[in-house]
């Protein structure tokens, strides 16, 4: 995720983006998990530190299983109203 948000730093972004990360994890630049990771946030449009309140809250989760395919989870690649979908992007090939 670090290296994602560097790259939009630089100003690569959407297909160029993904393709330099892929080419960066297969050449071994970039580590990558080896086994699944969730990632929950909670965002707003603000938060009161002397309440804990985050006002207009919404709340996304993601779960990052490296190399996953429908075949290999079970999991659909279209989202429904209360799951997210498999992303079919391109996955770099496993070297390992």
């Amino acid at each position: 995720m670090a290296r994602g948000r560097e790259l939009i730093a630089q100003k690569v972004t959407g297909k160029s983006r993904d393709e330099m990360r892929g080419k960066e994890v297969a050449d071994g630049k970039v580590a990558i998990p080896r086994a699944p990771r969730t990632l929950y946030v909670l965002d707003g449009s603000s938060y009161d530190a002397a309440t804990g309140k985050v006002a207009d809250a919404y709340q996304r989760w993601v779960i990052y299983v490296p190399y996953a395919t429908p075949e290999t989870t079970g999991l659909s690649t279209k989202a429904s109203d209360n799951a997210h979908g498999l992303w079919p992007r391109a996955r770099p090939a496993r070297t390992s």
